[in-house]
């Protein structure tokens, strides 16, 4: 439903349908990456943190 949403809100009217199809398809994909790849600020700050979000680590799963 998000997918769906998002591209309606990005095309309107005036898509075609086969970019509609995989902007609607790649967008929870994207979100539900984005989410986890997010830094967790819980616990001490003396320890060692996980590595800094980089677009490398964003795309290798």
């Amino acid at each position: 439903m998000i997918g769906g949403f998002i591209t309606w809100i990005y095309f309107g009217q005036r898509a075609e349908a086969i970019i509609a199809l995989h902007v609607g398809i790649s967008t929870p994909i994207i979100l539900q990456k984005l989410a986890t790849s997010l830094p967790q600020t819980d616990g001490s700050k003396n320890i060692i943190a996980t590595p800094q979000a980089t677009v490398h680590r964003f795309f290798t799963w």
